[in-house]
């Protein structure tokens, strides 16, 4: 089975001056297996983020009696701390109070960490952490 190169044809939009460079490649939703794919993966993706930014939020705003530290977050999520210290917000929060008060459904992204959680009540710290 060869794989055929996708042959781009440059057109120019009246309305903008701007050329296109992708004018023969499928749009989304079609019978092409490699954009369904290309897709697909994006949408585990996007699912992926979602999670970390409520597991963040977890660690940071729903333990106690002493949070995660945003280096421990950091390192665990692979990303910086300013990015683990603005990944989650008011949804997230809002979320995790209704798995947590409201008996709504645990997904089971969280059933572990809620499960270790509710056994122990703060995680461990090495001194020096913030």
């Amino acid at each position: 089975m060869s794989i055929s190169p996708i042959h781009r044809t440059r057109r120019s939009d009246p309305d903008d001056n701007t050329t296109s460079a992708l004018a023969d490649v499928p749009a989304i939703g079609t019978a092409d297996p490699l954009l369904e794919a290309l897709a697909q993966a994006r949408q585990r993706f996007d699912q992926a983020t979602i999670e970390m930014r409520i597991l963040i939020a977890l660690g940071r705003e729903f333990t106690g009696p002493r949070p995660y530290t945003f280096t421990q977050l950091a390192q665990a999520a692979d990303m910086s701390i300013s990015g683990v210290r603005t990944s989650y917000g008011p949804r997230e929060l809002a979320y995790l109070q209704l798995i947590l008060t409201c008996g709504q459904p645990t997904p089971p992204f969280l059933r572990a960490p809620l499960t270790a959680l509710r056994h122990q009540p703060s995680p461990h710290l090495e001194d020096g952490d913030e």
